[in-house]
């Protein structure tokens, strides 16, 4: 409730305080003041006022005429007019005002409690202006009764109705049709307003708005400038050697050597010889910095030339496993801190001399050390610790061959957040340490399978020592906000050389800054990225966006097709248990499920109708561990426990030739969106019950591996030709 009162907060005055949470009322708004907020209705109240509008008033009726009203029959400026419509909030009618008589006797009562809110009586003021309203000395006075003066006005009317008949009947036309059609008219129009009204009160005002299409093929940002930046980024450096602090151009230059050389090209190698020529005018007084500058130009100018003789581009994809550390700070801030996960390696070790190793590592939820190298390798861990560990367990299904067994049913890589049964050490420690699993579905259900497991590690060690490469590949990557897994997978695509296109729902300049600066810090070489509005929840949006990508330039589009699919939008459901699934829950049912699924029936249909038959897209499902564990979440566990039918669909449906499906099953991930405020529990939950957390980068890390272990084992695919279904 705090955040949500938060964010309309934020929603309607804009940026606030630091810690608004925990100051009085008076202190927030005399803070709020001071930055020139509030002066005016926000988008919050704005929304309130239409939504009132709508569901209260005639069919004719706005905003813009409530306002007219009250300025022309109260004199009501904009202040009071504000004010008026906001009180008009709190007392709204108990049902829909049938005419305008009703909205202005209703605004009338408004106004007289607006004007005794700021101390004016109502009846003073009428009083007032009645007194000074004074006829004209020029005006003449001339008294008739009503009577006769409305015997005439009939009079004067039946002539004129008469000559009307008279000259419809000369012309041939019906003096009655316009009412006849204005009469039709309001009964569709009274129609259409009932059905509206009890869509409304059925489906709420969040779905509602949920399902308007954002899609606009017009607003798309298109970003492939990687060897611009290349430079760029070279000269900046390059300045901050020669004129900056050299202990910052030396830290900067070891982070970037990798990064830089992945956007090789005969530009930058151009532009890295003439530094070095600059260099030589550099006097001898700054002999250390022309020195480091030197090294540094000629081990990129290898790096570069090395990465450029390469036909596709290779990006190292290493994971650092991280453990989560609680701090608090002498003021009593509280925060989370993430350390290397590496001592969990010795606590392996010392629990193998003391004997604990056979009851710790003897179980079938367990990684082979095959496992544990592959996955440790990209630690840079002592040898004697891997060792130790192999001592202590060696796998019955390990094999010299890795993926030596033949799939013959769907495959799913488990990845629980609690890595099986708890498992603990000496004095009680629970032991985190827990590799990715794959699993294969036969009779009794998923079952791990070792062998392919084994291979997909060996396959994860190797690219991280050797890198990966997407290449000529498209991905599309929906869900891909700030501090989410999407956003981390898209900036790893870049560097692997993908072309992405990226959905946003909250399109803004800002947002479009976000993902421009994604794309210069991670494109990598032949890297392109293409961001464009969307809403998930619409279906409209879902059949534009794939038409988009696969029209061709003629027709507006991209003329891609797509080599994987991300579907990581969604939407929060937090507090909503049993009792209050609302609007806003099957909202999100529509966007992690309806329209996934419509997604990819679209891309089929797409595939289908250019014959697209020899170059399946892959999809990776976002599953989740959480089958209604957690609560509170409205209908996310079954948003997500229903894509796993689609596992099923592919072999019983006819198409397997157009979609592969990679089922992850992403475990507790922490400092996302969506698992922020959990953040502070992870440390309590890894410490004292053995729960396994992981950050975004190392989930991303296990993610990306499995699209791309995939297509490297094509043949992994059973005899009958049915792939895999890989998970994490």
């Amino acid at each position: 409730m705090q955040n949500e009162i938060i964010g309309n907060l934020t929603k309607e005055l804009g940026a606030l305080p630091d810690q608004p949470e925990s100051m009085a009322l008076e202190d927030l708004a005399s803070a709020v003041a001071d930055h020139g907020a509030g002066t005016k209705l926000g988008a919050f109240t704005s929304a309130l006022i239409n939504k009132m509008v709508t569901s209260k008033m005639p069919a004719n009726s706005n905003v813009t005429a409530l306002r007219h009203y009250l300025d022309t029959h109260w004199g009501f400026k904009q202040g009071l007019q504000d004010r008026a419509l906001l009180a008009a909030i709190r007392n709204q009618p108990s049902s829909r005002l049938a005419g305008e008589k009703e909205v202005q006797t209703f605004l009338g009562e408004i106004a007289h409690t607006v004007l005794r809110s700021i101390g004016v009586d109502p009846a003073s003021l009428r009083s007032s202006a009645s007194a000074g309203a004074h006829p004209s000395p020029s005006a003449a006075t001339v008294a008739i009764s009503s009577e006769a003066l409305k015997a005439f006005q009939d009079e004067q009317r039946q002539q004129a109705e008469t000559l009307l008949g008279v000259y419809a009947r000369q012309l041939g036309r019906d003096v009655n049709e316009a009412t006849s059609e204005r009469t039709g008219a309001k009964g569709i129009i009274d129609q259409l307003q009932t059905k509206l009204d009890a869509w409304s009160a059925e489906h709420g005002d969040v779905y509602e708005q949920g399902i308007c299409p954002a899609f606009d093929a017009k607003k798309a940002r298109k970003y492939g400038s990687w060897w611009n930046w290349a430079v760029q980024q070279l000269v900046a450096l390059f300045s901050t050697a020669l004129v900056g602090r050299l202990e910052d151009f030396l830290a900067q230059a070891g982070q970037t050597r990798d990064q830089i050389a992945t956007r090789a090209s005969p530009r930058l190698l151009q532009a890295i010889e003439f530094l070095m020529r600059e260099l030589q005018s550099v006097p001898d007084c700054h002999a250390e910095r022309r020195d480091a500058t030197q090294d540094w130009l000629l081990d990129l100018e290898r790096g570069c030339k090395t990465s450029v003789g390469r036909k596709q581009l290779v990006s190292k994809c290493s994971v650092v496993s991280k453990v989560p550390v609680l701090e608090i700070d002498h003021r009593g801030q509280i925060s989370v801190k993430e350390t290397p996960r590496i001592a969990r390696i010795f606590e392996c070790e010392s629990s193998a001399r003391s004997g604990y190793g056979s009851e710790i590592l003897d179980s079938d939820e367990t990684c082979s050390i095959a496992d544990a190298q592959s996955y440790y390798g990209s630690f840079t861990l002592p040898t004697a610790s891997i060792s130790a560990f192999a001592s202590v367990y060696q796998s019955p299904w390990r094999t010299d061959t890795p993926l030596s067994s033949v799939i013959e049913d769907a495959v799913l890589v488990q990845t629980s957040p609690t890595g099986g049964s708890p498992r603990f050490l000496d004095g009680g420690a629970p032991n985190n340490m827990w590799t990715p699993e794959i699993k294969t579905k036969g009779r009794s259900g998923w079952r791990t399978n070792h062998d392919i497991t084994n291979g997909y590690l060996r396959w994860f060690q190797q690219c991280s020592t050797e890198g990966i490469s997407f290449g000529d590949k498209t991905v599309l990557v929906t869900g891909a906000g700030k501090a989410s897994i999407g956003s981390d997978i898209v900036s790893l695509c870049l560097a692997a050389g993908a072309k992405v296109i990226v959905t946003t729902s909250s399109y803004s300049p800002e947002t479009c800054g976000y993902y421009r600066d994604l794309y210069h810090q991670h494109g990598g070489r032949g890297s392109q990225l293409v961001v464009v509005p969307f809403n998930g929840g619409s279906n409209q949006d879902v059949q534009s966006l794939v038409r988009y990508v696969y029209d061709d330039d003629v027709k507006g589009g991209l003329g891609w097709d797509l080599d994987h699919i991300v579907p990581f939008a969604a939407v929060g459901e937090a507090g909503r248990a049993i009792d209050g699934i609302d609007d806003k829950s099957e909202l999100a049912h529509r966007v992690m499920l309806t329209n996934v699924v419509r997604l990819l029936g679209s891309v089929k249909a797409a595939k289908a109708k250019r014959r697209i038959t020899t170059h399946p897209t892959h999809v990776v499902l976002p599953l989740s561990p959480n089958h209604g564990v957690f609560g509170q979440d409205g209908l996310y566990a079954e948003s997500k426990l229903a894509l796993e039918a689609l596992m099923n669909k592919w072999h019983s449906e006819n198409w397997n030739e157009y979609l592969t499906l990679c089922g992850a099953v992403i475990g507790w991930t922490r400092g996302t969106g969506l698992m922020n405020n959990n953040d502070l529990l992870a440390t309590g939950i890894e410490a004292d019950l053995g729960i396994r957390t992981y950050s975004a980068s190392e989930m991303v890390g296990f993610f990306l591996q499995l699209p791309v272990f995939s297509q490297k084992r094509q043949w992994l695919m059973s005899k009958s030709g049915r792939p895999g279904i890989l998970s994490d």
